[in-house]
């Protein structure tokens, strides 16, 4: 599995990226980082919700893979969504209003969820 590094901007100093199952947030001015911890495998994509740039979604790898929605500025979780896929979550992207949140998972033959991740409402599975 080949995992691609990604790293968001969430605000003028603040950046947000993975390494295995930690997720990052680092004040680039400070150089202070914090964790967030609770994912239990390793992180293979996140995505910052376009409506409240301190909400993240990270998907992980594993034979039961989860999205968690979490506040980068208080490292609260706020939504884990689990059971939609298997092996891993290799993509998340949430919709330009940030209410529902896209996944998919890294099967030969890609599963694509569609979640309203505050409820944890699976409107739309392919």
């Amino acid at each position: 599995c080949m995992c691609v590094c990604v790293c968001v901007c969430v605000c003028a100093d603040v950046i947000v990226y993975h390494a295995a199952g930690a997720c990052i947030v680092m004040n680039v001015s400070t150089r202070q980082q914090r964790f967030y911890l609770q994912h239990t495998d390793d992180v293979l994509c996140l995505a910052v919700n376009p409506r409240k740039n301190t909400y993240i979604a990270t998907g992980q790898v594993g034979e039961t893979p989860s999205v968690h929605v979490w506040n980068a500025q208080t490292l609260e979780t706020l939504s884990v969504i689990s059971g939609a896929h298997h092996v891993g979550v290799g993509n998340v992207s949430f919709s330009s209003n940030g209410k529902v949140l896209l996944s998919v998972d890294l099967t030969e033959e890609p599963k694509v969820c569609v979640h309203r991740w505050q409820t944890g409402i699976v409107p739309a599975v392919d």
